[in-house]
């Protein structure tokens, strides 16, 4: 066996079991029961489980290398999301439900700190492993395959559960109840921004890539995600314009053309909702109501972190 491969052994290992935590952590997000009872004790369970993991795992590493360095390029934002978490343990003062602002604080807790461990633990694989083998996007883009094929599997197994309808009934959309079909959608434009620098290798196109994309971007359509698709677009447009070689450049410009009309018809003419289009899909009359009339009542300190209303629900 050759040197680099020895060397390999174990970085395979380490970047499997990042992959693996990625796709548990993205299950832990899913509604995978039609009890809420059970919903919520698996995924507090599942994300404190995942938490407790990646901290054993980085103290083990720091114990059996303790020369490993850790600096943030870019503390601005990790220490605004701070203080956006003391803004929000104050607001528990005052809020118009502190059982569901407590939760909805501690859960963002819970993510901050996955977040800084798994970033922390990266490092050290990084700083160990040098050449590009742990580059984030190399792991953000199997995990969300994986998560794409159990869609695609999920669509032939069970489609009650895994599209839902909408529009009264005339539109089905990947996602169900699972999880919410714009929120699915995001989730695949961020695997296929990262599998986009690996679309061509040694100057070849790589197949296996180009027929992930094309899996993600299908899914991506059947989820009906309007916002989804102008995301894709967007990252489309900027990585072509600021990446890869000619040959890459062109393709991904091309792609993204021949998107445009077959997700007009998809999103706009085969939903007959283009009166949709003028109102955001609802979002303008929402946020408009929201200012009118809840925003003055509570200008300043507002309803309490994770809050609109005295109520649960905001009618608009």
């Amino acid at each position: 066996m050759k040197p680099q491969s020895i060397l390999r052994e174990p970085a395979r290992g380490y970047r499997n079991f990042l992959i693996a935590l990625l796709i548990l952590r993205i299950c832990s997000y899913f509604m995978l029961s039609d009890s809420i009872v059970v919903v919520q004790a698996m995924k507090a369970g599942l994300r404190a489980g995942l938490s407790l993991v990646m901290l054993a795992a980085v103290l083990y590493h720091l114990r059996e290398h303790n020369k490993q360095t850790f600096r943030m390029h870019q503390p601005v934002s990790v220490w605004m999301y701070v203080v956006y978490l003391i803004f929000g343990m104050a607001s528990l003062l005052w809020t118009s439900s502190f059982d569901v602002s407590l939760l909805q604080l501690l859960m963002d807790i819970e993510g901050f700190a996955f977040s800084f461990l798994y970033i922390y633990l990266l490092t050290i694989y990084r700083q160990r492993h040098p050449g590009g083998y742990f580059d984030l996007h190399k792991l953000l883009a199997p995990a969300i395959l994986f998560i794409g094929l159990g869609f695609l599997i999920g669509l032939f197994l069970d489609p009650d559960r895994f599209y839902r309808l909408t529009h009264g009934g005339a539109v089905s959309r990947l996602g169900g109840f699972i999880i919410n079909p714009n929120e699915l959608g995001m989730l695949l434009v961020i695997g296929i921004a990262c599998l986009l620098p690996l679309l061509v290798k040694n100057g070849r196109l790589r197949v296996s890539v180009i027929l992930s994309l094309l899996l993600l971007i299908q899914l991506l359509l059947l989820t009906g995600s309007r916002s989804a698709f102008i995301g894709l677009l967007a990252v489309v447009l900027v990585y072509g314009l600021t990446n890869g070689g000619r040959l890459q450049r062109t393709l991904i410009f091309l792609g993204g053309i021949a998107l445009i009309p077959l997700a007009g018809w998809s999103f706009f003419v085969k939903q007959d909702q283009l009166t949709e289009i003028y109102t955001l899909t609802g979002r303008l009359p929402f946020w408009r109501d929201l200012l009118t009339y809840n925003f003055p009542r509570e200008a300043w300190f507002g309803y309490g972190y994770m809050r609109i209303d005295y109520a649960d629900k905001f009618e608009s």
